[in-house]
């Protein structure tokens, strides 16, 4: 499962079991003290689903470093 959330202040992308377990962030966003200049251009870091075979994650992204 993949999911947006805001842990830290910032929203990031994350992965989780369908069985449950601790969240595996995926992004990476720089600081919480930016410009808000990239949240008025829309949201950012948000999951919107999976490819068809189910290997990738569909998400849009500013400002943030994927791992």
């Amino acid at each position: 499962m993949a999911f947006t959330g805001q842990y830290d202040g910032n929203t990031e992308v994350f992965v989780v079991s369908a069985a449950g377990g601790e969240p595996k962030r995926l992004t990476y966003t720089p600081t919480l003290g930016r410009d808000e200049v990239s949240d008025r251009m829309g949201p950012n870091n948000i999951v919107m689903g999976w490819t068809p075979d189910g290997k990738n994650i569909l998400c849009s992204l500013a400002d943030a470093v994927v791992q």
